[in-house]
């Protein structure tokens, strides 16, 4: 066995999955998806502008509970030096340093956390690991509505149409619902240029959105009505016969359908003819014979 048939054959170490994990979420990763890293790193250059103890409370958990949920982690107890190290000098800090009276003028969010139920000493979670919080996810309305309000305004529409497609699956009636839910529910921390931009978004899905709430009854299918025939089954193909037998003044069919056109017209419109084949049907219009009761048989005279 070569070198590489053997490591092939070797089991995928905790550090090496992580790492081919990340390599993969990068391939499909992207700009406008709903990132803690992304929500972190815009923050940290307009923190100022949000109540602090919002930051250090709803938003710090839901970025958190993101990559707990995810099992994302940077450092984590694999049995090496260089990783107990690691996961000790980041928790010695944290310990000593991560107090809520740091300065007022200090970002009040650490680039990392500790992981664990208990925030003890199981693993690290850097805010530089990529992670996709999906929309089913506990929170993804808080960190939506967060990343909104972080995104240029030139790149708004962009975000938004992306999410759209996204999270939404292009439906604009749901997602023009879920705007204006945001709208009210995040609009202390959306700017004044990002809740008037949203509004106008939405504006402009109303009409996809009538056109939606309008596809499903033009789809409907007309009011069919199917007609209950009491007589002897070949009286009503002998009605039919007639018509396809009597001609106009130019000699042409009244009635021109072929036998099986005609077939197929009793079947989809009286009852009682669902389960008959239409060859049946068929066979029973070209038979010449006048029904023996004829007592009960309707003759045209034309």
């Amino acid at each position: 066995m070569n070198k590489n048939e053997q490591e092939n054959s070797e089991p995928e170490s905790e550090r090496d999955k992580r790492y081919r994990l990340r390599r993969e979420l990068m391939k499909t990763l992207h700009h406008y998806d709903i990132n803690p890293r992304t929500i972190y790193h815009n923050l940290k250059d307009k923190w100022k502008s949000y109540d602090r103890d919002f930051l250090t409370g709803a938003v710090t958990e839901a970025l958190e509970h993101a990559y707990s949920i995810m099992n994302v982690m940077t450092y984590f107890d694999d049995g090496s030096e260089h990783m107990a190290m690691k996961i000790k000098s980041h928790t010695d800090y944290y310990l000593r340093d991560n107090k809520p009276e740091k300065g007022e003028d200090r970002f009040p969010i650490d680039y990392y956390f500790l992981g664990g139920i208990y925030k003890n000493d199981n693993y690290i979670v850097c805010f530089d690991e990529n992670c996709v919080v999906e929309r089913d996810a506990w929170k993804f309305d808080l960190l939506f509505a967060l990343q909104f309000s972080l995104t240029p305004i030139v790149e708004c529409r962009e975000f938004l149409n992306y999410q759209l497609g996204k999270s939404f699956k292009n439906n604009a009636s749901e997602f023009a619902e879920y705007l204006d839910n945001i709208c009210l529910e995040h609009k202390e921390f959306l700017s004044e240029k990002h809740e008037p931009f949203c509004r106008k978004y939405i504006a402009e899905l109303l009409p996809i959105k009538k056109a939606e709430e309008e596809a499903p009854l033009k789809m409907q299918p007309p009011h069919r009505v199917k007609l209950n025939w009491k007589g002897q089954s070949n009286s009503l193909t002998y009605l039919f016969r007639q018509l396809k037998t009597a001609t106009n003044k130019k000699g042409e069919p009244l009635l021109s359908n072929s036998y099986e056109d005609i077939a197929r017209f009793i079947q989809d419109n009286f009852e009682g003819y669902e389960e008959v084949k239409i060859s049946t049907i068929a066979g029973q219009l070209k038979n010449t014979d006048k029904p023996k009761k004829a007592d009960k048989t309707i003759e045209l005279y034309i």
